[in-house]
């Protein structure tokens, strides 16, 4: 610590219990107060057998050793500061003088205040700030004494640790009690704030993606007994053929159209065997409102995964009413589960990029009778799906009287009259590719699915 020292303090023992070959060991200290409640203490020079320790208790309850160090109270007052020099023929010199700090709201203008719940400095709290608190999980450091987590600036003393970042650690340490663990997670849900201009790291075509496929392939609502309809749909992370390597926590937000959904209908389940980590070694962020759902999921271990599969099911019950009256005459409507803000790290904290893929499915009106049936969807296969542009269609149980192929937002394309046959083969090898929908319907039975064609 190069500084000027505005206060001078000069200890000498002339006599001491600890004192061998009778030497005296003394020490020069002092100290400058560059601002407000920080200070820096500094032994100037040392007479006695080398090499020494140095000992700071700052008065406070924190302590902390070295011939340089830097201090930042956390509140106005008086402290006395002890200071204790030993060298190494066990010479022991002790000194004490008090410290006057003046510190106010104002002072996180300039200095590196902690707002509990921002982990990461981004100036709000979010699903990304779960993030060090999984990568740092079990390390110490100072405590900030009597605190809270309400989102108000507090000083603090710097931790001795940064992350790959440059954010000191103590913003992890989000309760102030000196310790990075899952109950700093409270403060994140607390001061979780309305703002969705989430960045993420997105990826492309190449990168391992997060997807979701409904647990059933058709969504009806009966238009003469418009009863709520409950939606389930899996969340899946890479896949076979790309795969997610050296994964540690991912963090995603689902749009829903927020008017059709029930409030507070939004249910998300960790997949207990999934490829990230067991339930036991795992960190949570689940929030819902305006109509998005955020979640962070994280391991504590210091250990990272790689793999694919399920992560997670979802969810979630639709307003009937509303569907009916935005239909109209249609006897069918789109819904969209829109996938942003994902990124995912490893346990350094450098991201991994991922492919978001949006969730697009039909939802149908029963304009017939109350008690008209599904098709068994065991009894309909369809193949191959993705599709180079030409589908095998079979029925094991009911006729296929009509095939209709509608886009993503739920447009017809193309229909086909199957003439009642139990197998039907369709070219779409005309279409471009993309995601598409397959209506078969079969006397007053029916059944939607979704395809994809890949040519």
């Amino acid at each position: 610590m190069k500084t000027i020292l505005k206060y001078i303090i000069c200890i000498l023992v002339i006599l001491n219990l600890f004192i061998v070959k009778g030497l005296a060991c003394t020490a020069l200290i002092g100290y400058d107060n560059p601002s407000n409640g920080f200070f820096q203490f500094e032994a100037t020079s040392s007479y006695g057998a080398a090499p020494f320790t140095y000992h700071w208790d700052f008065g406070d309850g924190t302590q902390d050793s070295g011939v340089s160090v830097e201090k930042q109270y956390e509140s106005s007052g008086s402290f006395e500061v002890f200071f204790t020099l030993t060298d190494n023929d066990g010479c022991v010199s002790n000194a004490s003088f008090v410290v006057q700090s003046h510190v106010t709201q104002d002072d996180c203008d300039v200095l590196d205040c902690v707002y509990p719940g921002d982990t990461n400095g981004d100036n709000q709290a979010n699903i990304y700030d779960l993030f060090p608190i999984s990568i740092y999980h079990g390390v110490n450091g100072p405590s900030r004494g009597e605190t809270s987590m309400d989102w108000e600036g507090q000083i603090c003393e710097n931790w001795k640790i940064d992350d790959i970042y440059g954010i000191n650690l103590k913003h992890s340490d989000c309760n102030g009690d000196g310790v990075i663990d899952q109950n700093d997670i409270e403060a994140i849900n607390l001061n979780y704030q309305n703002d969705h201009s989430f960045e993420g790291s997105y990826g492309d075509e190449n990168d391992p993606p997060l997807y979701l496929e409904l647990v059933t392939d058709s969504i009806i609502v009966d238009l003469l007994n418009p009863v709520n309809v409950e939606v389930s749909f899996n969340v899946y992370l890479g896949n076979e053929t790309n795969q997610i390597t050296d994964l540690y926590g991912i963090a995603s937000s689902l749009e829903f159209d927020e008017e059709l959904i029930v409030p507070g209908s939004v249910e998300f389940y960790y997949e207990q065997n999934s490829f990230l980590c067991n339930s036991e070694n795992l960190l949570e962020v689940k929030k819902e409102f305006n109509g998005h759902y955020d979640f962070a999921l994280a391991r504590n271990n210091g250990l990272s995964s790689s793999g694919f599969g399920k992560i997670a099911v979802v969810n979630f019950t639709i307003i009937a009413d509303l569907v009916v009256q935005r239909t109209g005459s249609d006897t069918q409507m789109p819904f969209y589960v829109n996938v942003t803000g994902t990124s995912g790290i490893r346990d350094n904290g450098s991201t991994i990029s991922i492919n978001n893929k949006d969730l697009n499915f039909m939802i149908h009106l029963d304009r017939t009778s109350p008690n008209r049936n599904l098709i068994d969807d065991s009894t309909i296969s369809i193949a191959p799906n993705p599709s180079n542009g030409m589908l095998h269609i079979e029925s094991t149980e009911h006729p296929i009287d009509l095939v209709k192929i509608m886009s993503a937002q739920g447009a017809l394309i193309q229909q086909y009259d199957a003439g009642r046959s139990m197998n039907y083969n369709a070219d779409l090898s005309h279409l471009p590719n993309g995601v598409y929908f397959i209506n078969i319907q079969s006397d007053d039975r029916f059944i939607t699915k979704k395809i994809v064609l890949f040519k």
